[in-house]
């Protein structure tokens, strides 16, 4: 059973499982960041959390097992729509909602525009030198897997122009938003703003 002592070192086994994981460095950098990102009940809650969004039911019972606590419905609810607020965790768009865990990137990183501090920044800064460019980059296609076919597949690599994005953006039913470069912002609050995009830094693409 997890105890409070070894609490954000479970977390961060439980992370570097991913497909794009969360390794251990000599500094302790990694165990900081996630001190960062969760509270103690919030981290309970995160190691109770899986790759694919599961329901409440299967989380609570995941909680238990871990924990030898039978947390109530809806204080385990309150607890996860907290960490999907915050930026820590992924949560289904359909209900009743499905929780799940997220990468650091591209996920808690990403999910963090607009909430970066100077703090989140140096310690994501220290992680990546350290351990986390190594494994971002460790595979040719980040957080992809190759699905095997019995026939061959032959690639074709397109970048939509200006002109196709501008046609795409004018046909499609989808609800289109724009959001803030999080590296842009990011490196300007550690004072390197960018020198070509200057403040206008509202240039990422979701849908």
């Amino acid at each position: 059973m997890i105890n409070d002592q070894n609490l954000y070192r479970e977390l961060q086994f439980h992370l570097d499982q991913l497909p794009i994981g969360y390794p251990a460095t000599n500094s302790g950098v990694e165990l900081e960041l996630l001190k960062y990102f969760f509270n103690t009940e919030e981290a309970k809650a995160a190691l109770s959390l899986g790759l694919t969004t599961s329901p409440l039911w299967r989380i609570k019972r995941r909680y238990k097992k871990k924990f030898g606590v039978n947390i109530p419905h809806e204080e385990l609810r309150r607890l996860l729509n907290g960490l999907y607020m915050k930026g820590t965790i992924r949560r289904s768009t359909k209900t009743p909602h499905g929780y799940a865990l997220a990468f650091l990137a591209i996920g808690m990183f990403e999910f963090h525009v607009d909430d970066l501090t100077p703090e989140l920044m140096h310690l994501l800064h220290r992680y990546y030198d350290e351990s986390f460019m190594n494994e971002f980059f460790r595979t040719l296609l980040p957080q992809l897997r190759t699905s095997p076919h019995m026939k061959a597949i032959v690639p074709e690599h397109k970048i939509d122009t200006y002109d196709n994005m501008r046609e795409y953006v004018k046909k499609t039913k989808e609800i289109i938003g724009v959001a803030n470069c999080v590296c842009k912002q990011g490196e300007a609050i550690l004072g390197e703003k960018c020198k070509v995009m200057g403040d206008d830094i509202e240039i990422c693409y979701q849908r």
